[in-house]
């Protein structure tokens, strides 16, 4: 990835200059954007509950750890948990523009993924998608009675299933066994979160490759760090 060979080739004084490199270079306010049209109110406003929903959800995994929050008495929260605060736009913005049938591969920091790619994925179904949704609601004791409209018991059931899986339990996305760092749901296009440090950069060039080849016309996004442009894939 070097363009620049920084090694002394000559025995003698010498000086390394760059371009100059543009940052915010593309940075509209949002009042320009929605006069351009390039979003509307409706979807800010859509984009800006993911968020939202997404920092809400981490501070109540963070107020569990540190004990903050204790729901009954004796309550232990077990496993770690890697957050991902100050990182809601990315994650909402990615998942808002795709469809139900597109993939992610998420990071040991998936919570935001998971939470805005059921999010949004639910604002794309119909009533009947929605009630095939909340099918299991009922098993897993979760009342879906009390809520005005079934968009929004559809979205309690999956942050409730969300924070289910992260505590461990049954009515989980993965029943328990993936927890937050292996999070996954299928239904949705999620193929899971992955505590392996670029673990998932294979796992979305599989699953691209077999869209491209069964002519899915799915797209896939492969969400990783920092860290992850140092690994082998």
């Amino acid at each position: 990835m070097k363009s620049i060979d920084v090694l002394p080739c000559e025995d003698r004084e010498t000086r390394i200059s760059f371009p100059d490199i543009p940052v915010f270079a593309n940075r509209p306010s949002l009042g320009e954007e929605l006069e351009k049209g390039v979003i509307t109110k409706d979807e800010a406003l859509r984009v800006y509950r993911g968020m939202l929903l997404q920092r809400n959800f981490e501070y109540m995994v963070r107020d569990l750890d540190n004990k903050r929050f204790i729901p009954v008495e004796g309550y232990k929260f077990r496993g770690t948990t890697h957050l991902s605060v100050g990182q809601e736009a990315s994650a909402a913005g990615a998942m808002s523009v795709l469809s139900i049938k597109d993939y992610i591969t998420s990071t040991h920091r998936g919570h935001g993924h998971c939470i805005n790619k059921g999010y949004f994925a639910l604002h794309q179904m119909d009533n009947a998608g929605l009630k095939l949704f909340l099918s299991t609601a009922a098993k897993n004791e979760f009342p879906i009675d009390k809520y005005d409209s079934l968009f929004e018991a559809a979205l309690e059931y999956h942050l409730y299933r969300t924070m289910a899986e992260l505590l461990g339990k049954e009515v989980g996305y993965c029943r328990g066994r993936g927890g937050g760092m292996h999070i996954a749901d299928f239904s949705v296009g999620n193929l899971g979160a992955n505590a392996i440090v670029g673990g998932s950069l294979g796992i979305a060039t599989g699953a691209a490759l077999a869209a491209d080849l069964l002519k899915e016309g799915r797209i896939v996004v492969c969400c990783v760090g920092d860290g992850a442009m140092n690994n082998g894939p």
